[in-house]
């Protein structure tokens, strides 16, 4: 399957059994640091990412990749809110080393 740059797509598991996906980026971009930490978040929720890290990586990553499921008015005026509550509570230290966002 082929996803055309834009075209709203998304990896989603529905089954029990744990998902392995091949497929090739370009450009890739930070997309493989992205997916890491959502990925991430899931495994430590046990479920789907958590809300602040949700939050912080499409603040920081939003130019290059969007979040579709969210609405939009949500990551405009709660996500930065969350951001901020985030950065006050030292939540998101474990992104200090989170490569720069592209600049389009």
């Amino acid at each position: 399957m082929e996803f055309k740059a834009g075209e709203p797509h998304r990896f989603w598991n529905a089954g029990p059994a744990e998902l392995r996906v091949a497929g090739y980026i370009e450009p890739a971009n930070n997309v493989e640091y992205l997916l890491t930490e959502l990925f991430d978040s899931m495994r430590r929720t046990g479920g789907r990412p958590g809300l602040f890290d949700v939050a912080y990586l499409s603040q920081r990553y939003g130019r290059e990749y969007s979040v579709l499921e969210i609405p939009r008015v949500v990551q405009r005026l709660a996500f930065p809110f969350l951001v901020f509550l985030g950065v006050a509570l030292g939540l998101f230290d474990k992104y200090a080393n989170s490569p720069a966002p592209i600049e389009s």
